[in-house]
């Protein structure tokens, strides 16, 4: 269908200029900086290059990027800065899926959810009393 040959999604502001994921040119998908005054395709800065794993998704927190990459049927995090340098890769717990990496520009902690592939899900409980605020995890 014309007009829909390719899949463009807004992650974030920077200032007046939007952060945008894309398959143009890419079929892994990159991560984009664009003027809405001047969004020819010719006026993109290339903040995340596309890379050898499919890049599924980009979260924002605390002024940081966080790429999700689908490597070997597991999530790969990977940390950015706005500019595109690279932090740090996020250590997940094991082999598994992660998502939710999103936060607030000043948040400095945020959480994100992790489902392995190799564990079984961790059992939570609490009790029905409304004194006790507590809860508890354990994997059995």
């Amino acid at each position: 269908m014309k007009g829909f040959e390719y899949e463009p999604s807004v992650v974030e502001n920077v200032g007046d200029k939007l952060l945008l994921l894309t398959n143009h040119d890419a079929p892994n998908y990159k991560l984009v900086l664009v003027d809405p005054k001047n969004p020819a395709k010719e006026n993109w800065k290339v903040i995340i290059p596309e890379q050898p794993e499919v890049l599924q998704g980009v979260g924002t927190a605390g002024g940081k990027l966080f790429a999700s990459y689908l490597k070997d049927a597991s999530t790969r995090i990977v940390q950015y800065d706005v500019t595109g340098k690279k932090d740090r890769e996020i250590k997940l717990p094991g082999i598994g899926a992660a998502g939710g990496f999103g936060g607030k520009k000043e948040d400095g902690q945020f959480f994100y959810t992790f489902s392995s592939f190799v564990a079984p899900p961790p059992s939570t409980n609490t009790t029905s009393n409304p004194a006790n605020r507590n809860c508890s995890a354990s994997r059995k």
